[in-house]
């Protein structure tokens, strides 16, 4: 779990979680892909996980969430799609 919270930080730290819409299909924050990088190079992500597709997969679901924040759906449903998300971490 350790390696998701900095994943998540180094995606809002700084500005790098853009406003929806603003955003393409290759976007991937760099300092996220570092982050997961550091942390798989440390043992905390499997050697056959690529940094820039768990990136892009932590990028989908803080986009995701930020699209049902507007429409609506409250914190406590939000964190249950977390905790779903978390079942799929790698280890």
């Amino acid at each position: 779990m350790n390696a998701l919270t900095a994943a998540f930080d180094a995606f809002y730290a700084n500005g790098l979680a853009p406003a929806i819409g603003e955003v393409g299909s290759d976007w991937i924050p760099s300092d996220l892909e570092k982050r997961l990088s550091r942390a798989q190079h440390e043992g905390d992500l499997p050697d056959d996980v690529r940094p820039s597709d768990l990136a892009r997969y932590v990028c989908t679901v803080a986009q995701g969430l930020a699209v049902q924040a507007v429409g609506g759906a409250s914190a406590a449903q939000r964190r249950r799609v977390v905790e779903l998300v978390m079942r799929g971490w790698p280890e």
